[in-house]
């Protein structure tokens, strides 16, 4: 729906997928192929975790209210970019989805955005960390601040500044205290024309660069004897049903639900080397099938939410007991140590108005 009111049809929606700048800088200026390989790759799989969970559309009914229904299937094309608007490293992949998605009874329909729009960042950060993986299997060594992407540890900050032109172009425009609003408005004002200069004579210029910061980024590309070459560690599916238990119990020690995608990126950090989300996905379907892991309902953003029959079995004996006491004079004459001992649990606040 635009400003105007007016219903107006979505072509579709750009999903963009960007590493760090030291990524960017061992791939292109190092020009080690394979992590742009792998970066592809994880964007493909995260875009698999997408359609899986999120593929749907909205059906009308009589009354003129709508059903979600789950299609299962995306439409969408991959184009990957290897520069910045000022000819600055910069790896990325735009993921194109289009805004049609087939039902089971093979018709097409419109797509409902709003679980890929409303879940954008989340996947971005899957993507992340499943690319981080893929990148140590390959040799290097890498770093993560929190709320940031992963680096890679070799490649100096003077050379990850002097190659993020463009992000120093932004963040001069920006004000003191500007959200992420205000950053995308300065993306807007001060882009320029594209420039395509030749492939040899900018990664020569690259090179030149990187040699003036004291950085020879091939130099720095692991051999293929320093690759983590275990064959698919952690896809047993016995370790991963462990994994996947150890991960169910830790999410849920102080709350009793959780969602599909916190479960699955949990399980992938926990495991050694990169584990595929439909792997996962299958080890969380085996708790479901034992009755272990209860879907709950959907989060607000579309996300599957789960919780656990030892979960439940708690609250009902705490319900319980918080109805025993009700009756109970003792309990009633010592309200301030009754509060005391509730703020003292691990209790949502639901639970604890309760008490």
């Amino acid at each position: 729906q635009g400003k105007d009111g007016e219903w107006k049809h979505m072509e579709g929606r750009d999903l963009v997928f960007a590493p760090s700048k030291s990524v960017s800088i061992m791939a292109l200026v190092g020009e080690d192929k394979r992590i742009v390989a792998a970066f592809q790759d994880s964007v493909k799989e995260t875009l698999g975790y997408a359609e899986r969970n999120y593929a749907s559309t909205r059906v009308k009914n009589k009354d003129r209210s709508e059903t979600v229904v789950k299609t299962g299937n995306i439409v969408s094309a991959l184009f990957t970019h290897d520069t910045s608007r000022n000819q600055d490293p910069l790896l990325h992949v735009h993921a194109v989805v289009a805004n049609m998605t087939k039902t089971q009874d093979g018709n097409w329909k419109s797509l409902w955005m709003k679980p890929l729009f409303e879940n954008r960042y989340k996947l971005s950060e899957m993507q992340d960390k499943i690319f981080e993986k893929k990148v140590q299997e390959l040799g290097y060594k890498t770093s993560r601040k929190k709320g940031a992407h992963f680096e890679i540890s070799e490649v100096p900050q003077s050379l990850k500044d002097a190659m993020s032109s463009r992000r120093n172009e932004i963040e001069a425009h920006m004000k003191e205290g500007a959200n992420w609003n205000d950053r995308q408005r300065s993306t807007y004002a001060t882009r320029a024309g594209k420039v395509e200069l030749g492939r040899s004579e900018l990664t020569a210029v690259w090179k030149e660069v990187a040699t003036e910061h004291g950085f020879d980024a091939q130099a720095y590309v692991p051999k293929e004897q320093d690759r983590d070459t275990a064959p698919e560690r952690g896809h047993n599916p016995s370790k991963l049903a462990v994994t996947t238990g150890d991960s169910i119990r830790h999410l849920t020690t102080n709350k009793i639900t959780l969602e599909r995608m916190e479960l699955v990126q949990d399980i992938q950090k926990r495991s050694t080397g990169h584990v595929l989300a439909d792997k996962i996905e299958q080890s969380i379907q085996g708790f479901i099938d034992k009755g272990a892991l209860i879907e709950h309902g959907v989060s607000r953003t579309g996300e599957t939410t789960y919780t656990t029959s030892k979960s439940i079995s708690t609250e009902k004996e705490i319900l319980s007991r918080l109805e025993a006491t009700k009756s109970n004079p003792a309990i009633i004459r010592n309200k301030t140590r009754v509060i005391k001992m509730v703020d003292d649990t691990t209790l949502r606040l639901g639970q604890r108005d309760a008490a």
